[in-house]
């Protein structure tokens, strides 16, 4: 079910990589990167025994990592039926897209009134050439990733540590809906985004912060 996440040493036993104080800590993002990758499919169910043996931890851990997937919006819990990966709907979108307007746009507001570096602007103009090249080639996953990235460099920008975590779910429920799509026609109604994306970039490196939260 979840290829690729298990997490050994040359040993074999549990290895707590560095980052992680916690088993559920790592368990939580293990988890929480099979979803938004969609290596684990909408209304899939997480039973618990199984992820015990894939992640090689106990039941504890993964307990509690499903427990905060409920909380971030991506798992559901229902009651003496376990986990599964929850279903997005418009209504759901659509709040979030409500959500990451007003957060990104106070992003905007906040990093042109402290200052920031034109190393960012040049990261943000970067994530807008992989967009680019992504377009061109066909590939919905490298567009996304390269959008979702853009999207996380602005809410940096603004070095709000605050910010970044108030962001951090809706940005992930966005992200992990662009990659279910995994259609052409993604890409076809995508066009002409890395060009606004490029324009929004060029107002913040004006310091216009007024232009680039309208765009």
């Amino acid at each position: 079910m979840l290829h690729g996440i298990m997490v050994k040493n040359s040993n074999g036993k549990r290895d707590r990589v560095a980052g992680f104080s916690r088993l559920s800590d790592l368990a939580y993002s293990k988890l929480r990167y099979a979803i938004s990758e969609g290596q684990i499919g909408a209304g899939e169910r997480l039973v618990e025994l199984e992820l015990c043996k894939t992640l090689n931890m106990g039941r504890t851990p993964i307990h509690d990592a499903l427990l905060r997937l409920a909380g971030d919006g991506l798992v559901d819990s229902v009651p003496n039926a376990g986990f599964s990966v929850r279903h997005l709907t418009l209504e759901d979108i659509e709040t979030v897209y409500e959500l990451r307007m007003a957060l990104e746009s106070l992003a905007i507001r906040l990093a042109c009134r402290r200052g920031f570096s034109d190393i960012r602007l040049a990261e943000l103009d970067h994530q807008c050439d992989l967009m680019a090249k992504a377009f061109e080639e066909g590939s919905v996953r490298g567009f996304a990733q390269a959008d979702f990235r853009f999207h996380q460099l602005l809410i940096v920008l603004a070095n709000s540590r605050q910010l970044e975590a108030a962001m951090r779910g809706s940005h992930l429920q966005f992200f992990t809906w662009s990659r279910s799509m995994g259609t052409a026609e993604y890409l076809q109604r995508s066009v002409g985004l890395a060009e606004e994306h490029r324009a929004i970039v060029q107002q913040l490196r004006a310091r216009n912060a007024a232009e680039a939260e309208r765009l």
